[in-house]
Protein backbone atom coordinates (compact mmCIF):
# COMPACT_ATOMS: atom_id res chain seq x y z
CA UNK A 1 0.00 0.00 0.00
CA UNK A 2 1.01 3.39 -0.82
CA UNK A 3 1.56 5.33 2.53
CA UNK A 4 -0.71 8.19 3.16
CA UNK A 5 0.97 11.97 2.02
CA UNK A 6 0.61 14.60 4.13
CA UNK A 7 -1.34 17.82 3.65
CA UNK A 8 0.83 20.91 5.06
CA UNK A 9 -1.79 23.49 4.12
CA UNK A 10 -5.29 23.50 2.47
CA UNK A 11 -7.18 26.51 0.93
CA UNK A 12 -11.09 26.55 0.32
CA UNK A 13 -12.27 29.87 -1.18
CA UNK A 14 -15.95 30.01 -1.89
CA UNK A 15 -19.52 31.57 -0.56
CA UNK A 16 -21.64 28.63 1.13
CA UNK A 17 -24.65 30.94 1.07
CA UNK A 18 -24.63 30.76 -2.56
CA UNK A 19 -26.24 27.78 -4.32
CA UNK A 20 -25.30 24.36 -3.01
CA UNK A 21 -23.90 21.00 -5.18
CA UNK A 22 -26.92 19.28 -5.85
CA UNK A 23 -27.06 15.59 -6.00
CA UNK A 24 -28.34 12.86 -8.83
CA UNK A 25 -30.60 11.85 -5.82
CA UNK A 26 -33.45 13.72 -3.73
CA UNK A 27 -33.49 11.80 -1.03
CA UNK A 28 -30.07 10.69 -0.02
CA UNK A 29 -29.44 14.36 -0.57
CA UNK A 30 -31.64 15.07 2.24
CA UNK A 31 -31.31 12.25 4.54
CA UNK A 32 -27.28 12.06 4.22
CA UNK A 33 -26.78 16.32 3.56
CA UNK A 34 -24.82 15.45 0.68
CA UNK A 35 -25.87 18.65 -0.81
CA UNK A 36 -24.02 20.44 2.16
CA UNK A 37 -20.21 20.87 0.85
CA UNK A 38 -17.36 20.25 2.71
CA UNK A 39 -16.75 24.20 3.34
CA UNK A 40 -20.22 24.60 4.55
CA UNK A 41 -19.83 22.04 6.91
CA UNK A 42 -16.65 23.26 8.40
CA UNK A 43 -18.48 26.23 9.06
CA UNK A 44 -21.17 24.93 10.82
CA UNK A 45 -18.99 23.58 13.03
CA UNK A 46 -17.54 26.66 14.23
CA UNK A 47 -13.92 26.78 12.30
CA UNK A 48 -12.54 29.51 11.80
CA UNK A 49 -13.00 31.53 8.45
CA UNK A 50 -12.73 34.81 7.29
CA UNK A 51 -14.52 36.51 5.02
CA UNK A 52 -14.19 39.20 2.24
CA UNK A 53 -16.52 42.01 3.04
CA UNK A 54 -15.55 44.89 -0.02
CA UNK A 55 -17.91 44.64 -2.81
CA UNK A 56 -17.58 45.66 -6.54
CA UNK A 57 -20.43 44.67 -8.16
CA UNK A 58 -24.06 46.18 -6.77
CA UNK A 59 -25.32 49.56 -6.26
CA UNK A 60 -25.48 50.26 -2.84
CA UNK A 61 -29.01 49.81 -2.92
CA UNK A 62 -28.63 46.25 -4.07
CA UNK A 63 -26.39 45.65 -2.00
CA UNK A 64 -28.00 47.14 1.32
CA UNK A 65 -30.75 44.00 0.45
CA UNK A 66 -28.20 41.89 0.29
CA UNK A 67 -26.30 42.64 3.03
CA UNK A 68 -29.50 42.77 5.52
CA UNK A 69 -30.93 39.33 4.81
CA UNK A 70 -27.30 37.55 3.95
CA UNK A 71 -23.82 39.73 4.62
CA UNK A 72 -24.27 41.52 7.66
CA UNK A 73 -20.76 43.00 7.20
CA UNK A 74 -20.53 44.02 3.54
CA UNK A 75 -19.05 47.09 2.40
CA UNK A 76 -19.26 49.14 -0.65
CA UNK A 77 -16.07 49.68 -2.66
CA UNK A 78 -15.85 53.33 -3.87
CA UNK A 79 -16.22 52.34 -7.74
CA UNK A 80 -19.97 50.81 -7.28
CA UNK A 81 -20.90 54.59 -6.01
CA UNK A 82 -20.02 55.54 -10.07
CA UNK A 83 -22.83 53.05 -11.12
CA UNK A 84 -25.23 54.92 -12.90
CA UNK A 85 -28.74 55.28 -12.02
CA UNK A 86 -31.08 53.06 -14.31
CA UNK A 87 -32.47 55.24 -16.72
CA UNK A 88 -36.43 55.42 -17.40
CA UNK A 89 -37.62 54.09 -13.65
CA UNK A 90 -37.70 55.87 -10.76
CA UNK A 91 -35.40 53.47 -8.35
CA UNK A 92 -32.52 51.23 -8.56
CA UNK A 93 -34.76 48.66 -6.88
CA UNK A 94 -38.30 47.67 -6.66
CA UNK A 95 -40.37 44.77 -6.01
CA UNK A 96 -43.43 44.89 -8.05
CA UNK A 97 -46.00 42.85 -5.36
CA UNK A 98 -48.98 41.57 -7.39
CA UNK A 99 -52.14 38.78 -6.28
CA UNK A 100 -52.10 37.41 -9.53
CA UNK A 101 -51.85 33.02 -9.30
CA UNK A 102 -49.21 30.41 -10.16
CA UNK A 103 -50.15 27.84 -12.79
CA UNK A 104 -48.56 24.30 -12.94
CA UNK A 105 -47.24 22.64 -16.38
CA UNK A 106 -49.37 19.10 -16.92
CA UNK A 107 -46.26 17.57 -19.09
CA UNK A 108 -43.05 19.48 -17.41
CA UNK A 109 -44.95 19.97 -13.40
CA UNK A 110 -43.04 23.43 -13.67
CA UNK A 111 -44.99 26.51 -12.22
CA UNK A 112 -44.87 29.30 -14.47
CA UNK A 113 -47.10 32.88 -13.75
CA UNK A 114 -48.35 34.48 -17.25
CA UNK A 115 -48.56 37.86 -15.62
CA UNK A 116 -45.29 37.95 -14.38
CA UNK A 117 -43.84 37.07 -17.71
CA UNK A 118 -45.89 39.53 -19.68
CA UNK A 119 -45.20 41.97 -16.86
CA UNK A 120 -41.62 42.23 -17.16
CA UNK A 121 -41.02 41.43 -20.73
CA UNK A 122 -43.15 45.02 -21.23
CA UNK A 123 -40.64 46.40 -18.44
CA UNK A 124 -37.36 45.07 -20.31
CA UNK A 125 -39.56 47.13 -23.65
CA UNK A 126 -39.04 49.38 -22.04
CA UNK A 127 -35.63 49.55 -21.01
CA UNK A 128 -34.60 49.32 -24.74
CA UNK A 129 -36.73 52.19 -25.13
CA UNK A 130 -34.25 54.22 -22.60
CA UNK A 131 -31.14 53.24 -25.31
CA UNK A 132 -29.98 49.97 -22.85
CA UNK A 133 -28.91 47.36 -25.36
CA UNK A 134 -29.88 43.63 -25.71
CA UNK A 135 -27.10 42.46 -23.70
CA UNK A 136 -27.33 45.05 -20.73
CA UNK A 137 -30.50 43.13 -19.67
CA UNK A 138 -31.57 39.92 -17.96
CA UNK A 139 -34.35 38.17 -16.93
CA UNK A 140 -34.00 35.40 -14.00
CA UNK A 141 -36.66 33.24 -12.86
CA UNK A 142 -37.26 30.61 -10.60
CA UNK A 143 -38.61 27.25 -12.60
CA UNK A 144 -37.87 26.49 -15.37
CA UNK A 145 -41.47 26.36 -16.98
CA UNK A 146 -41.58 30.52 -16.46
CA UNK A 147 -38.45 30.67 -18.82
CA UNK A 148 -39.91 28.41 -21.39
CA UNK A 149 -43.26 30.58 -21.12
CA UNK A 150 -40.74 33.70 -21.45
CA UNK A 151 -39.87 32.38 -24.71
CA UNK A 152 -42.66 31.83 -25.57
CA UNK A 153 -43.58 35.06 -25.30
CA UNK A 154 -41.05 36.53 -27.02
CA UNK A 155 -41.19 34.29 -30.02
CA UNK A 156 -45.07 35.70 -30.07
CA UNK A 157 -45.29 39.44 -29.07
CA UNK A 158 -41.49 40.51 -28.23
CA UNK A 159 -39.32 39.72 -31.01
CA UNK A 160 -37.26 43.11 -30.15
CA UNK A 161 -36.19 40.88 -27.39
CA UNK A 162 -35.27 37.53 -28.48
CA UNK A 163 -31.51 38.51 -27.84
CA UNK A 164 -32.38 39.27 -24.80
CA UNK A 165 -30.64 36.71 -22.14
CA UNK A 166 -33.85 34.28 -20.09
CA UNK A 167 -32.25 32.30 -17.54
CA UNK A 168 -33.07 30.72 -14.60
CA UNK A 169 -31.33 31.53 -11.09
CA UNK A 170 -29.56 28.20 -11.13
CA UNK A 171 -27.92 28.94 -14.51
CA UNK A 172 -26.85 32.28 -13.49
CA UNK A 173 -24.91 31.77 -10.17
CA UNK A 174 -21.51 33.57 -11.15
CA UNK A 175 -23.28 35.63 -13.60
CA UNK A 176 -23.51 39.56 -13.50
CA UNK A 177 -25.69 41.74 -15.65
CA UNK A 178 -26.50 45.49 -15.61
CA UNK A 179 -30.16 45.25 -14.92
CA UNK A 180 -32.30 42.21 -13.87
CA UNK A 181 -35.66 41.50 -13.93
CA UNK A 182 -36.48 38.35 -11.86
CA UNK A 183 -39.65 36.26 -11.71
CA UNK A 184 -40.38 34.67 -8.80
CA UNK A 185 -43.31 32.66 -10.12
CA UNK A 186 -44.59 31.17 -6.82
CA UNK A 187 -47.90 32.83 -5.17
CA UNK A 188 -51.09 31.65 -3.61
CA UNK A 189 -50.33 28.17 -2.92
CA UNK A 190 -50.22 26.45 -0.21
CA UNK A 191 -46.09 26.38 -0.31
CA UNK A 192 -43.92 28.14 -2.04
CA UNK A 193 -41.65 25.26 -2.90
CA UNK A 194 -37.93 25.84 -2.74
CA UNK A 195 -38.35 29.95 -2.64
CA UNK A 196 -37.96 29.06 1.10
CA UNK A 197 -34.17 28.14 0.54
CA UNK A 198 -31.73 31.16 1.35
CA UNK A 199 -29.05 30.10 -0.99
CA UNK A 200 -31.39 30.45 -4.12
CA UNK A 201 -32.73 33.79 -2.88
CA UNK A 202 -28.84 34.81 -2.18
CA UNK A 203 -28.09 34.21 -5.75
CA UNK A 204 -31.30 35.68 -7.09
CA UNK A 205 -30.54 39.27 -5.35
CA UNK A 206 -26.75 39.56 -5.69
CA UNK A 207 -26.61 39.06 -9.71
CA UNK A 208 -27.44 42.62 -10.44
CA UNK A 209 -24.86 45.68 -10.93
CA UNK A 210 -27.32 48.91 -11.66
CA UNK A 211 -30.69 47.84 -10.72
CA UNK A 212 -32.71 44.52 -9.73
CA UNK A 213 -36.34 44.27 -10.72
CA UNK A 214 -38.58 41.79 -8.82
CA UNK A 215 -42.23 40.52 -9.48
CA UNK A 216 -43.93 38.20 -6.63
CA UNK A 217 -46.27 37.65 -4.38
CA UNK A 218 -44.68 39.40 -1.21
CA UNK A 219 -48.07 38.39 1.16
CA UNK A 220 -47.61 34.80 0.39
CA UNK A 221 -44.21 34.51 0.33
CA UNK A 222 -43.47 36.40 3.75
CA UNK A 223 -46.71 34.71 5.19
CA UNK A 224 -44.02 31.36 4.14
CA UNK A 225 -40.96 32.48 5.46
CA UNK A 226 -39.03 34.27 8.01
CA UNK A 227 -36.47 35.45 5.37
CA UNK A 228 -39.19 36.79 2.83
CA UNK A 229 -40.20 38.43 5.93
CA UNK A 230 -37.59 40.10 7.18
CA UNK A 231 -37.12 40.77 3.19
CA UNK A 232 -40.48 42.61 3.47
CA UNK A 233 -39.48 44.80 6.23
CA UNK A 234 -36.34 45.64 4.77
CA UNK A 235 -38.05 46.44 1.29
CA UNK A 236 -40.91 48.34 2.87
CA UNK A 237 -38.44 50.56 5.28
CA UNK A 238 -36.85 51.96 1.88
CA UNK A 239 -39.97 52.24 0.02
CA UNK A 240 -38.81 50.16 -2.62
CA UNK A 241 -42.09 47.69 -2.83
CA UNK A 242 -45.39 48.56 -4.19
CA UNK A 243 -48.21 46.81 -6.31
CA UNK A 244 -47.26 49.92 -8.94
CA UNK A 245 -44.16 50.52 -10.53
CA UNK A 246 -42.75 54.41 -11.40
CA UNK A 247 -41.41 54.71 -15.11
CA UNK A 248 -40.02 58.01 -16.37
CA UNK A 249 -38.79 59.61 -19.54
CA UNK A 250 -34.88 59.47 -18.79
CA UNK A 251 -34.38 63.33 -20.48
CA UNK A 252 -37.52 64.45 -18.05
CA UNK A 253 -37.00 62.10 -14.41
CA UNK A 254 -39.58 64.21 -12.66
CA UNK A 255 -42.76 63.29 -15.11
CA UNK A 256 -43.37 59.85 -13.36
CA UNK A 257 -45.91 57.71 -14.59
CA UNK A 258 -47.40 54.57 -12.37
CA UNK A 259 -47.30 51.41 -14.19
CA UNK A 260 -49.11 48.05 -12.47
CA UNK A 261 -49.85 45.93 -15.51
CA UNK A 262 -48.64 45.28 -19.11
CA UNK A 263 -50.87 47.16 -20.76
CA UNK A 264 -50.15 50.24 -18.32
CA UNK A 265 -47.05 50.20 -20.51
CA UNK A 266 -48.52 50.33 -23.67
CA UNK A 267 -50.55 53.62 -22.46
CA UNK A 268 -47.49 54.96 -21.30
CA UNK A 269 -46.21 54.79 -24.83
CA UNK A 270 -48.86 56.28 -26.48
CA UNK A 271 -49.35 59.01 -24.25
CA UNK A 272 -45.63 59.76 -23.79
CA UNK A 273 -43.91 62.19 -21.44
CA UNK A 274 -46.22 65.57 -21.83
CA UNK A 275 -42.56 68.05 -22.31
CA UNK A 276 -40.89 69.05 -25.04
CA UNK A 277 -38.07 66.79 -26.46
CA UNK A 278 -35.52 69.51 -26.85
CA UNK A 279 -33.07 67.28 -27.67
CA UNK A 280 -29.70 69.22 -29.18
CA UNK A 281 -29.90 67.24 -32.85
CA UNK A 282 -26.83 65.53 -34.44
CA UNK A 283 -25.00 67.45 -36.56
CA UNK A 284 -27.43 70.20 -37.40
CA UNK A 285 -27.70 71.71 -33.68
CA UNK A 286 -31.25 72.06 -34.31
CA UNK A 287 -33.38 71.41 -31.17
CA UNK A 288 -36.18 69.19 -31.38
CA UNK A 289 -39.45 70.59 -31.33
CA UNK A 290 -41.85 67.33 -31.01
CA UNK A 291 -43.58 66.10 -27.73
CA UNK A 292 -41.20 64.07 -25.30
CA UNK A 293 -41.04 60.56 -26.89
CA UNK A 294 -39.23 57.49 -25.66
CA UNK A 295 -39.12 56.01 -29.37
CA UNK A 296 -36.22 56.82 -31.46
CA UNK A 297 -34.72 59.04 -28.44
CA UNK A 298 -30.96 58.32 -29.17
CA UNK A 299 -30.61 59.46 -32.72
CA UNK A 300 -33.60 61.01 -34.37
CA UNK A 301 -33.44 59.38 -37.59
CA UNK A 302 -37.28 58.56 -37.78
CA UNK A 303 -40.23 59.77 -37.38
CA UNK A 304 -38.85 62.43 -34.92
CA UNK A 305 -35.80 63.73 -37.65
CA UNK A 306 -35.70 67.29 -37.91
CA UNK A 307 -38.15 69.38 -39.80
CA UNK A 308 -36.31 72.69 -39.72
CA UNK A 309 -35.56 74.43 -42.92
CA UNK A 310 -31.81 72.78 -44.13
CA UNK A 311 -29.04 75.53 -43.44
CA UNK A 312 -26.73 73.64 -46.06
CA UNK A 313 -25.97 75.26 -50.04
CA UNK A 314 -24.83 73.11 -53.16
CA UNK A 315 -21.21 73.46 -54.61
CA UNK A 316 -22.32 76.81 -56.39
CA UNK A 317 -23.63 78.11 -53.48
CA UNK A 318 -27.23 77.92 -53.89
CA UNK A 319 -29.57 77.45 -50.68
CA UNK A 320 -31.04 73.96 -50.28
CA UNK A 321 -34.94 73.55 -50.63
CA UNK A 322 -35.23 71.02 -48.41
CA UNK A 323 -35.79 69.75 -44.71
CA UNK A 324 -32.65 69.43 -42.32
CA UNK A 325 -33.01 66.02 -41.83
CA UNK A 326 -33.49 65.28 -45.10
CA UNK A 327 -30.52 64.15 -47.43
CA UNK A 328 -29.89 67.99 -49.89
CA UNK A 329 -32.05 67.16 -52.97
CA UNK A 330 -30.63 68.37 -56.31
CA UNK A 331 -30.07 71.71 -56.53
CA UNK A 332 -33.22 73.54 -58.77
CA UNK A 333 -31.38 76.73 -59.68
CA UNK A 334 -31.20 77.35 -63.51
CA UNK A 335 -28.13 78.66 -64.36
CA UNK A 336 -27.95 81.06 -67.40
CA UNK A 337 -24.88 79.46 -68.77
CA UNK A 338 -22.79 77.20 -67.28
CA UNK A 339 -20.12 74.20 -68.00
CA UNK A 340 -21.01 70.78 -68.17
CA UNK A 341 -18.45 67.83 -67.32
CA UNK A 342 -17.40 67.63 -71.02
CA UNK A 343 -16.27 71.61 -70.86
CA UNK A 344 -18.86 72.63 -72.96
CA UNK A 345 -20.85 75.33 -72.28
CA UNK A 346 -24.83 74.50 -71.91
CA UNK A 347 -27.63 77.04 -71.38
CA UNK A 348 -30.92 76.97 -69.30
CA UNK A 349 -29.91 74.10 -67.04
CA UNK A 350 -30.94 72.71 -63.51
CA UNK A 351 -27.88 73.79 -61.19
CA UNK A 352 -27.90 69.76 -59.88
CA UNK A 353 -28.07 68.58 -62.57
CA UNK A 354 -24.51 69.74 -64.11
CA UNK A 355 -22.90 67.24 -62.33
CA UNK A 356 -25.37 64.26 -64.10
CA UNK A 357 -24.66 65.80 -67.47
CA UNK A 358 -22.25 63.34 -69.20
CA UNK A 359 -23.42 64.87 -72.81
CA UNK A 360 -23.96 67.89 -73.98
CA UNK A 361 -25.37 67.38 -77.78
CA UNK A 362 -22.46 67.47 -79.49
CA UNK A 363 -20.76 64.99 -81.66
CA UNK A 364 -17.69 63.24 -80.08
CA UNK A 365 -14.60 63.66 -82.08
CA UNK A 366 -12.08 61.83 -80.27
CA UNK A 367 -11.02 58.76 -81.81
CA UNK A 368 -10.92 54.82 -81.38
CA UNK A 369 -7.74 52.81 -80.78
CA UNK A 370 -9.12 51.50 -84.60
CA UNK A 371 -8.41 54.84 -85.73
CA UNK A 372 -12.14 55.47 -86.68
CA UNK A 373 -14.06 58.20 -84.64
CA UNK A 374 -16.43 58.02 -81.69
CA UNK A 375 -19.41 59.32 -83.84
CA UNK A 376 -21.24 59.40 -80.88
CA UNK A 377 -22.86 62.27 -78.40
CA UNK A 378 -20.73 64.14 -76.58
CA UNK A 379 -20.23 61.99 -73.36
CA UNK A 380 -17.61 63.60 -71.05
CA UNK A 381 -13.87 64.83 -72.02
CA UNK A 382 -11.33 62.08 -71.24
CA UNK A 383 -14.12 59.90 -70.73
CA UNK A 384 -14.28 56.28 -71.46
CA UNK A 385 -16.40 55.33 -74.62
CA UNK A 386 -19.67 54.10 -73.72
CA UNK A 387 -20.11 52.20 -77.34
CA UNK A 388 -17.79 50.03 -79.90
CA UNK A 389 -17.00 51.21 -83.25
CA UNK A 390 -19.61 50.26 -85.80
CA UNK A 391 -17.78 50.96 -88.73
CA UNK A 392 -16.94 48.37 -91.24
CA UNK A 393 -13.74 46.20 -90.57
CA UNK A 394 -11.06 47.14 -93.02
CA UNK A 395 -9.05 44.11 -92.75
CA UNK A 396 -9.07 41.07 -94.37
CA UNK A 397 -10.54 37.58 -92.85
CA UNK A 398 -8.00 36.24 -89.95
CA UNK A 399 -5.43 33.93 -91.53
CA UNK A 400 -5.78 35.23 -95.10
CA UNK A 401 -3.04 34.25 -97.30
CA UNK A 402 -4.54 35.98 -99.93
CA UNK A 403 -3.58 39.35 -101.54
CA UNK A 404 -4.83 42.26 -99.14
CA UNK A 405 -8.92 42.85 -99.80
CA UNK A 406 -9.11 39.14 -101.73
CA UNK A 407 -10.92 37.64 -98.53
CA UNK A 408 -12.25 41.32 -97.01
CA UNK A 409 -13.98 40.48 -93.28
CA UNK A 410 -17.39 41.05 -93.15
CA UNK A 411 -17.68 42.00 -89.43
CA UNK A 412 -17.64 44.99 -87.12
CA UNK A 413 -14.83 46.65 -86.71
CA UNK A 414 -15.04 46.23 -82.91
CA UNK A 415 -15.96 42.83 -83.42
CA UNK A 416 -13.22 40.01 -83.52
CA UNK A 417 -12.39 38.99 -87.19
CA UNK A 418 -13.60 35.72 -88.54
CA UNK A 419 -10.85 32.88 -89.88
CA UNK A 420 -10.84 32.74 -93.98
CA UNK A 421 -12.56 29.49 -94.82
CA UNK A 422 -11.93 30.77 -98.36
CA UNK A 423 -11.17 27.20 -100.50
CA UNK A 424 -8.30 28.03 -102.57
CA UNK A 425 -6.62 25.82 -104.95
CA UNK A 426 -2.76 25.35 -106.97
CA UNK A 427 -0.91 26.19 -103.37
CA UNK A 428 2.03 24.04 -102.83
CA UNK A 429 2.85 21.86 -100.59
CA UNK A 430 6.69 21.22 -98.66
CA UNK A 431 6.82 17.67 -100.44
CA UNK A 432 6.54 19.83 -103.43
CA UNK A 433 2.62 18.39 -104.80
CA UNK A 434 -0.34 20.65 -104.86
CA UNK A 435 -2.81 21.02 -102.12
CA UNK A 436 -6.36 19.81 -102.71
CA UNK A 437 -9.18 21.04 -100.56
CA UNK A 438 -7.36 23.47 -98.83
CA UNK A 439 -8.87 26.82 -96.90
CA UNK A 440 -7.46 29.78 -97.71
CA UNK A 441 -6.24 30.12 -93.81
CA UNK A 442 -4.66 26.82 -93.58
CA UNK A 443 -0.87 26.60 -93.44
CA UNK A 444 0.63 24.49 -96.05
CA UNK A 445 3.31 23.42 -93.83
CA UNK A 446 0.61 22.01 -91.22
CA UNK A 447 -1.70 20.00 -94.36
CA UNK A 448 -0.74 16.37 -94.42
CA UNK A 449 -0.26 15.54 -98.09
CA UNK A 450 -2.92 12.96 -98.99
CA UNK A 451 -1.03 11.24 -102.43
CA UNK A 452 1.78 8.86 -102.58
CA UNK A 453 4.92 9.47 -101.91
CA UNK A 454 6.39 7.87 -105.35
CA UNK A 455 10.21 8.10 -104.14
CA UNK A 456 12.65 5.43 -105.51
CA UNK A 457 13.64 3.44 -102.76
CA UNK A 458 17.55 2.59 -103.15
CA UNK A 459 16.54 -0.98 -104.76
CA UNK A 460 15.08 0.89 -107.58
CA UNK A 461 11.21 0.05 -106.56
CA UNK A 462 8.79 3.01 -105.68
CA UNK A 463 7.89 3.99 -102.37
CA UNK A 464 3.62 2.96 -101.81
CA UNK A 465 3.01 5.19 -98.69
CA UNK A 466 0.98 8.14 -98.28
CA UNK A 467 3.34 11.44 -99.10
CA UNK A 468 2.78 12.49 -95.23
CA UNK A 469 3.55 9.43 -93.87
CA UNK A 470 6.88 9.84 -95.38
CA UNK A 471 7.63 13.60 -94.16
CA UNK A 472 9.13 13.00 -90.54
CA UNK A 473 10.46 9.52 -90.47
CA UNK A 474 11.15 8.79 -94.25
CA UNK A 475 10.09 6.38 -96.31
CA UNK A 476 9.83 2.60 -95.27
CA UNK A 477 11.87 -0.36 -96.88
CA UNK A 478 10.42 -1.80 -99.93
CA UNK A 479 7.68 -4.12 -98.89
CA UNK A 480 8.63 -5.92 -102.14
CA UNK A 481 11.70 -7.06 -101.46
CA UNK A 482 11.39 -7.80 -97.50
Amino acid sequence: MNKCQLVDLFILLGDHQQLRPSTNSYRLGKKFNLEMSFFERLIRSGYPCPSLREQHRMRPEISSVVSRLFYPNLEDHASVLEHPRVSGIAKSVFFLDHQFQESTSHLSKSRSNAFEAKFLLHLASHLLLQGYRDSDLTILTTYVGQQLRLRQEIDSNFSRLRSVQVQTVDNFQGEESRVVLLSLVRGGGDSIGFLSESNRLCVALSRAREGLYVAGNLETLAAKSEMWRCLREELEGRNMVGSALEICCFAHPGAIKRVSTPEDFDRAVREGCPKKCGAVLEPCGHACTFPCHLEDRRTHSGAFRCRDRCLRTCPRGHPCQGLCSDPCPPCQFVEEEAEALCGHLVRGVECGLLEFLESCGATCADLLRCGHPCGLPCHGQGGQHRQRCQERCPKSKLGCREEPGAHPCPRLCFQDCEPCLQPVDGRVLPCGHAGTKLLCSDDPALVECSRRCNRALECGHRCRNYCYECRQGGCDPCYRCN
